[in-house]
């Protein structure tokens, strides 16, 4: 008998069988969400780049043009910079349903609450 280890990659549904002797259905697991990271930012020079990078156009092209012209940037924006302050280390990425894995987990599911992490922006 065959047993897979994981899912048929072009299924859009795969069957599978857990068994457990407790029958508690919650479990615990170590993820490395590295793949899913565009950028880490750990400085606020760094974020500057970075919000330049992706939400500057044209005569936009500093961090100040870009929160004037771009309300809904202001809190996020200040909420990172907060956060880099504090000592946290930003990770953006993204996560999309057309990709595999944990990419299309969290783009269906959110990103779970975590003692490691905190959610700043979650696009819903």
């Amino acid at each position: 008998m065959k047993i897979r280890q994981g899912f048929v990659s072009n299924s859009s549904s795969s069957s599978f069988i857990l068994a457990n002797k407790t029958g508690n259905t919650k479990i615990m697991m170590e993820v490395d969400l590295n793949d899913l990271f565009e950028t880490t930012v750990q400085t606020i020079k760094e974020l500057d780049e970075r919000y330049v990078s992706h939400h500057g156009y044209g005569d936009i092209d500093t961090i100040e043009k870009i929160l004037d012209e771009e309300d809904y940037l202001k809190e996020e924006y200040q909420i990172c910079v907060d956060k880099i302050k504090n000592g946290f280390i930003l990770f953006f990425g993204r996560a999309s349903s057309d990709d595999d894995g944990l990419s299309a987990y969290f783009y269906n599911n959110g990103i779970p609450k975590t003692d490691t992490f905190e959610v700043v922006r979650d696009d819903e």
